[in-house]
């Protein structure tokens, strides 16, 4: 009976472990956000007077396959807010300024943004982001080096450099853009990702509850074997 109890309950840790993990596999072909998601940026000038914007949020209206309704709302310094509804369409490269963009590529790998151009992935790396380690992919595009999260497409950084001279001086600008809060991945617990997290307490349970029951089942042998033995006397 006891066996039997361990065996389902494993069974039922393996099962919920599986459906946990299958929220962070989608098709790559398609958007992976979806409505009720949103991405936050905060953004840092320097020497870039006429910048002055302090930060970001997206919001996703509504999102299927390749194409979603998006709600930018853009905090300035002065404390005014704007914002503006906008679509993604990977079908035809609108991708407003590349917030979103086509995930899992590899070192590379282009896509295209019917604006700025085609986008080359240089490379692939994990890197800090949102409170978590995320692989990321990273593409330069004239003077902006732009990292998405490679699982998501999301742009969690974007840095741009500007050389401009006054009165015969150079001066050399940028802005950063860098990915403050979401909600589309979880942060890591402890120092692990939450599916990694979760597999360790998965493991250490069904592990704890079968070195339980065999530990009673031994205890329960020998109880046995001393009642026959003393029944024998």
């Amino acid at each position: 009976m006891i066996t039997r109890r361990v065996a389902v309950l494993s069974a039922c840790m393996v099962i919920l472990l599986a459906v946990y993990m299958s929220s962070f596999a989608r098709a790559d072909n398609s958007l992976v956000v979806k409505s009720g998601d949103y991405v936050q940026w905060k953004e840092i000038s320097v020497n870039r007077p006429i910048r002055n914007v302090t930060a970001y949020r997206m919001d996703i209206l509504d999102a299927e396959d390749y194409i979603a309704t998006v709600r930018l709302t853009i905090f300035y310094a002065n404390g005014s807010i704007g914002t503006s509804k906008n679509n993604i369409n990977f079908f035809i490269g609108a991708m407003i300024d590349d917030e979103i963009v086509p995930r899992n590529l590899n070192a590379g790998d282009q896509f295209t943004d019917e604006y700025v151009g085609k986008f080359t992935i240089s490379s692939v790396e994990n890197l800090r982001f949102g409170g978590a380690m995320r692989s990321v992919m990273t593409s330069t595009m004239r003077n902006t080096t732009f990292v998405w999260d490679r699982q998501t497409g999301v742009l969690v950084n974007a840095t741009s450099t500007y050389h401009y001279i006054i009165n015969n001086t150079d001066v050399f600008g940028y802005v950063i853009t860098e990915l403050e809060s979401t909600n589309i991945w979880q942060p890591d617990i402890l120092g692990l990702n939450p599916s990694v997290f979760f597999s360790i307490v998965t493991g250490v349970i069904v592990g704890g509850a079968v070195a339980a029951a065999l530990f009673i089942r031994k205890r329960k042998g020998k109880k046995e074997a001393m009642l026959l033995r003393t029944k024998h006397c």
